[in-house]
C-alpha cells in the first residue's frame, strides 16, 4: 500500500534559497550498521536519480503522507514521536510505516529545493542540543523498531558503529555524554513503548532487512534485465593511459546506452576531480597512495569496500593484481558477481622488482580462487591459465571501432573523374593474354583460377579479339 511520496529533492543555497544542481535527496536509505542516510546527497544532478523509484522512506524536508497511514502507526505521543523532539523523527516514522506494510515511493518528475544545514561534516560547527539529540535519536530508532531479528542480524556492524560512537563521546564530544545518561534514565519507559510499537508489526524483522544495506535503498522502475555494474582497477575515464582505460570507457559507456547503471573507480590525478559523471557514466574516486607498486593494489582494496556498502550485480576488477581484493564487494553479504581481467604474465615483467613480482605471483594464484570468473584477452593467456593452473577462462578478444569517412560531393566527384581517366587510359593501353600452354600450370588458393606458365603474348586493343 502507498502511503508516502516524495520527488527529487536539490539543495538550495543561502538565505536566499539559490537553486543548485546538487541533489539534497531522493529517499531515505538505510545501513545495516545502524545508520542512515539520504539517497544521492551531495551528488550533481546527472540524471542518476531520475527514475521512479519505490525507497525505505522519504525525507522529511518534502514528503506527502496519506492521513490512513499515519493513523495505522499513531503511537500515544501522536504521529511523531516526541522524545526525538530534533532530527531522525522521519526516519523513526519510516520504519513504523514500512513496519505496517506502507511503501514509500520517489517520483523524480517532481522537483523541489531544500536548504539543509545539519551535515555530517558541520558536526563541529552545530550546537551541543544538536549534537546531544543526534546521538539519543541514532539509539532510539533501533529501540523503537529493531527486533529481535533484526539486532541479531546486525549485531557485528551495529556493534562496531555504537563503539565508535560511545568513544567519541568519552572523548571528542563529551557534551552528549548526557545523551546516554538520558536513555538509561528512561528506559522503563523506552521499552514499554518499544513494546506497543512491536505489537503492532505485520512485517518481519527478516523481510525488513532487505532494506538495510548494503544497497542504495532505491527499487527502480527500471524494467527487466537492468543491472547495476561497476568496473575497477583503472585510472578512470576518460581513457588517458592505456588498454585498461580504453576498456573501461568503451564498455561502460556502451553498458549505459543500453539503460544500466555503470559505475568506474578513478584515481585521483589522472582524470579530472571534478568528474562525477561521464556520457552517462557514473565516476567514483577511490583513495590510494603514489607509490610504483602500492598504488594499483591499495586503489583496488578502497574500492573494493567502497563497492561492498554499493552492493552492485556485477563487479570488473581490471588487472591481476587486484586479486587480492576480489572478495571486497561481497563483504556485507551482497551476491556480487566478481569478474577478473588478468591481462598478460605480469610477473615475468622487467619493470618489476622481487617485491613486484612476487606479489603478481601470488596474485596470479589468487585469481584462479578468488574472482566467479577469470577473463583472459589472448588464446595464449587462456592456454596458460588452463595447462598450469586447470583453470577456464573466458575469452573476450579487443575490439576495434570502425568509422566511417564522408565523402564530400566536391570529392566524390574528384574521385568519379579519376576513374573515368583511369578507365580511358587502360582501353587506351595495350593489354596482355595468355597463350593456352600445356606445361605445367599453377592453381590460386584464393579464387582457384589456374594460371599459365607459358609466356603471353601482346595484342593490341584495336585489333580484333
Amino acid at each position: 500500500m502507498g502511503g508516502r511520496l516524495t520527488g527529487k529533492i536539490l539543495r538550495a543555497d543561502g538565505p536566499d534559497l539559490v537553486p543548485s544542481t546538487v541533489v539534497d535527496t531522493a529517499g531515505i536509505r538505510m545501513t545495516r550498521s545502524g545508520r542512515h542516510f539520504d539517497v544521492g546527497t551531495g551528488e550533481p544532478d546527472t540524471g542518476r536519480w531520475d527514475r521512479p523509484a519505490e525507497v525505505f522512506g522519504v525525507s522529511g524536508c518534502v514528503a506527502l503522507y496519506r492521513v490512513a497511514a499515519l493513523e495505522d502507526v499513531k503511537i500515544s505521543t501522536g504521529w511523531f514521536d516526541d522524545d526525538f523532539f530534533v532530527y531522525r523523527e522521519d526516519v523513526d516514522l519510516a520504519w513504523r510505516l514500512r513496519g505496517r506494510g506502507w511503501s514509500a515511493r520517489c517520483q523524480p518528475a517532481a522537483v523541489a529545493w531544500h536548504r539543509r544545514r545539519s551535515l555530517p561534516e558541520r558536526r563541529r560547527a552545530m550546537s551541543v542540543l544538536a549534537n546531544l539529540h543526534s546521538v539519543k535519536n541514532r539509539f532510539l530508532l533501533r529501540v523503537n523498531n529493531a527486533g529481535s531479528d533484526h539486532l541479531r542480524a546486525t549485531f557485528p556492524l551495529t556493534f562496531a558503529r555504537d563503539a565508535v560512537v560511545v568513544g567519541g563521546c568519552l572523548t571528542v564530544e563529551r557534551t552528549s555524554l548526557e545523551a546516554l545518561r538520558w536513555l538509561a534514565r528512561n528506559r522503563t519507559r523506552l521499552l514499554a513503548k518499544r513494546r506497543e510499537i512491536l505489537a503492532r508489526r505485520t512485517v518481519s524483522d527478516r523481510a525488513l532487512l532487505r532494506w538495510f544495506g548494503p544497497r542504495p535503498g532505491r527499487r527502480a522502475d527500471s524494467g527487466p534485465g537492468r543491472v547495476r555494474v561497476a568496473i575497477l582497477g583503472t585510472r578512470g575515464v576518460p581513457a588517458a593511459y592505456g588498454g585498461f582505460e580504453t576498456l573501461a570507457e568503451e564498455l561502460s559507456v556502451r553498458l549505459a546506452r543500453r539503460g544500466h547503471d555503470v559505475t568506474v573507480y578513478a584515481r585521483r590525478g589522472c582524470v579530472r576531480e571534478e568528474l562525477a559523471s561521464f556520457r552517462g557514466v557514473r565516476v567514483v574516486f577511490a583513495p590510494t597512495v603514489k607509490h610504483k607498486y602500492l598504488e594499483t593494489v591499495v586503489h583496488g582494496v578502497t574500492s573494493g569496500l567502497h563497492a561492498a556498502a554499493e552492493g552492485y550485480d556485477a563487479v570488473l576488477f581490471c588487472n591481476g593484481a587486484n586479486a587480492l581484493a576480489c572478495r571486497l564487494p561481497r563483504l556485507l553479504g551482497a551476491g556480487t558477481r566478481v569478474l577478473l581481467n588478468v591481462d598478460g604474465l605480469e610477473r615475468n615483467r622487467r619493470k618489476w622488482n622481487r617485491a613486484g613480482k612476487a606479489v603478481y605471483a601470488l596474485s596470479e594464484r589468487l585469481s584462479c580462487v578468488l574472482p566467479d570468473v577469470v577473463v583472459t584477452d589472448a588464446r595464449e593467456i587462456r592456454r596458460y591459465y588452463l595447462e598450469r593452473y586447470g583453470r577456464a577462462s573466458a575469452y573476450v578478444p579487443y575490439g576495434l571501432t570502425f568509422r566511417r569517412r564522408r565523402i564530400s560531393r566536391s570529392s566524390a566527384g574528384s574521385a568519379s573523374r579519376t576513374r573515368d581517366t583511369s578507365s580511358t587510359s587502360r582501353a587506351s593501353s595495350p593489354r596482355t593474354t595468355p597463350t593456352p600452354s600445356s606445361g605445367p600450370s599453377a592453381t590460386c588458393p584464393a579464387t582457384g583460377a589456374s594460371s599459365s606458365s607459358a609466356r603471353p603474348r601482346t595484342q593490341s586493343s584495336s585489333s580484333p579479339a
